[in-house]
């Protein structure tokens, strides 16, 4: 099932102010769904490109920006089922559709650590009727840099790659495991299109809505 759009639901908390309280100055959307920081906490440090003469297959990261690969300081929340804000687990999803056939050797996603754990699960899976369905692959990122800082990427290594087709919808799902169930981290938003809509997924402990969202998720999927 697909829920209700979700383009609202972003519009109207990225508006509002903040009503809970955070660690290390981050705050939370009335809803929970976005964590915010006022400004970015480091000098920026441009990072190592991790698909050196790779194609990329989709994404939104701006590799060809001087200073930033995405936006530092909103993000979707990331959290495990026994994360210290008492909220419920926060998984998100962004759906991504290749336009040629391609073997995909690497996954980005701009995933920032708040506290807990530092470490989420990264996973390529199928489309299922509009939701994130089978795992095609998955591993764990760990060493996340600190949320509100730019610009490290939550990094995914495909040994032997996974095979796309060409007009087949996949998705990108970060979520944790029951080592990172007291995880909360954030994943940012692009900083690269600001006008069309993106498909994207939460799940918050009874399985995953889909819909759509501007801002978009911050990700990049690339093949060798």
């Amino acid at each position: 099932m697909t829920g209700k759009p979700l383009l609202a639901f972003v519009v109207a908390a990225v508006a509002s102010s903040a009503a809970w309280a955070a660690p290390a100055g981050v705050s939370l959307s009335a809803d929970h769904k976005i964590t915010i920081i006022d400004h970015g906490t480091s000098k920026y440090t441009p990072p190592l490109m991790h698909a050196p003469k790779s194609t990329l297959i989709a994404g939104n990261l701006g590799t060809d920006y001087p200073k930033g690969l995405y936006f530092c300081c909103y993000g979707y929340t990331i959290t495990g089922p026994d994360n210290s804000l008492g909220l419920s687990q926060y998984w998100d999803a962004v759906a991504f559709t290749p336009t040629a056939n391609a073997t995909a050797t690497e996954v980005d996603a701009g995933v920032a650590y708040v506290e807990g754990t530092n470490g989420v699960v990264l996973s390529l899976t199928s489309d299922s009727g509009g939701i994130p369905g089978t795992v095609l692959w998955s591993g764990n990122a760990t060493g996340l840099g600190n949320f509100g800082s730019c610009c490290t990427l939550a990094v995914g290594k495909i040994k032997g790659g996974v095979a796309l087709t060409a007009g087949t919808q996949y998705w990108i799902t970060v979520t944790t495991n029951k080592k990172e169930a007291n995880e909360y981290a954030a994943w940012a938003f692009n900083s690269t299109d600001e006008t069309d809509p993106q498909t994207i997924a939460s799940n918050t402990g009874s399985g995953w809505t889909a819909g759509e969202a501007i801002p978009g998720i911050s990700f990049g999927v690339y093949a060798k």
